[in-house]
């Protein structure tokens, strides 16, 4: 996140690995993210998504392939269709987050999601605007853990609820 050091944010990294079997933490870019969206199942992505001014399909969904090729949402829009089934954005920033002083009409949040589940993703948790801090972290990372077991609305409801009132 910006302004932010990145320890809290590697630090929830590990906490999420540690809490759900079968996760990894990607570094480094072995492949094309439209290749490699493919083949994972929940993709989350704790660092900023702010390329979304560019336009709604132009942004990358895999932050670390940015300016790469292949890397954007159109990208992800060629076929084969596949994507990660879940997709949890909690760094996306949208015109909400300046009141709409710098342009923009909500379009890029309807049309970037849109864009994800036409590639195949049918869970997506996406903020209209970076809220950071640990509770940020603890809403993704509780989320995560109760999405094999409910719904995603019922998941969401349940975490809201827990950070609400501890």
């Amino acid at each position: 996140m910006p302004r932010d050091d990145d320890k809290p944010a590697a630090a929830s990294a590990h906490e999420i690995v540690k809490a759900l079997p079968g996760t990894s933490l990607l570094t480094g870019n072995p492949a094309s993210s439209s290749i490699l969206g493919s083949t994972i199942d929940r993709l989350i992505v704790l660092s900023d998504v702010d390329d979304v001014d560019k336009g709604s399909y132009a942004f990358a969904p895999m932050q670390m392939y940015r300016g790469k090729l292949g890397s954007t949402l159109a990208d992800w829009f060629l076929l084969p269709f596949a994507s990660p089934e879940q997709i949890i954005l909690p760094g996306f920033h949208s015109a909400a987050e300046y009141s709409l002083k710098r342009g923009g009409t909500g379009e890029e949040i309807f049309l970037s999601i849109c864009g994800l589940m036409s590639t195949g993703s049918r869970t997506i948790l996406i903020t209209r605007w970076r809220p950071a801090g640990q509770t940020t972290f603890d809403l993704v990372r509780e989320f995560v853990q109760e999405l094999p077991r409910s719904s995603a609305t019922d998941a969401w409801h349940r975490v809201v609820c827990t950070v609400r009132h501890p």
